[in-house]
């Protein structure tokens, strides 16, 4: 019965807590359920939802925010893809592993999903958006490759009222220097200089019976930059 609460990894105090030592709230806790039956699902069958792997609860703010017009970006593709395309107008899509891409497009394709501009990119190209117009973007997501570089990228690309969010803004605690701990200072960076809102979910998300923290960033003006 213990083994059910204490950290799966070493990097948390137990499964209720982020690796920032964040504990789930009461609110956080409906969800328990669902992670845990997601993951042991994952686990014996191999088998994964459809939807992002980010915080439940994130997930309800941004299917409420997205529109049949908005323009999503999302760095690291998967489960998240079908997911965001279903709910926005265009979603351009990176990912830099070859495999993995294919899987995603024969998802894509086997739903009949086709407003996903997908881009295989290297590592050292993974964060060029150079192709997309200033105070364009209503949501980006940041999960995958060069967080950091992402994030540096994606900041003029947002339109006000558009939404940025962080997943795993809770990883490499043990390594300060990280790109994900580079990659929070950035955002928390730009994020004051506009004064944009921030909103942080310790949370179960989908396959994962184990609390991460997500980072949520209002774009409530335009950005003040540079970073």
């Amino acid at each position: 019965m213990l083994g059910l609460f204490s950290s799966p990894d070493g990097l948390r105090r137990t499964r209720f807590h982020d690796e920032k030592g964040n504990r789930v709230d009461a609110a956080g806790m409906v969800y328990a359920p669902a992670a845990f039956l997601t993951a042991a699902a994952k686990r014996l069958f191999g088998w994964r939802p459809h939807r992002p792997m980010i915080s439940y609860r994130a997930q309800r703010v941004l299917a409420a925010r997205l529109k049949p017009d908005s323009l999503a970006v999302e760095f690291g593709s998967g489960m998240s893809t079908p997911w965001l395309a279903v709910r926005c107008g265009r979603l351009v899509s990176f990912e830099d592993h070859p495999g993995w891409a294919e899987r995603v497009r024969r998802m894509l394709a086997e739903k009949t999903i086709g407003n996903v501009d997908y881009r295989v990119r290297p590592s050292d190209a993974f964060a060029d958006v150079g192709d997309l117009a200033d105070g364009s973007v209503d949501f980006a997501l940041i999960d995958g490759t060069d967080r950091e570089g992402c994030a540096r990228a994606i900041l003029a690309k947002m339109r006000v009222g558009g939404t940025i969010y962080l997943d795993n803004s809770d990883k490499d605690m043990t390594n300060p220097t990280g790109d994900v701990r580079r990659t929070e200072a950035v955002l928390r960076e730009a994020a004051e200089q506009s004064g944009w809102p921030i909103r942080l979910f310790t949370d179960f998300s989908p396959t994962n019976f184990f609390a991460e923290q997500g980072m949520l960033i209002d774009v409530t003006s335009p950005w003040r930059g540079p970073t």
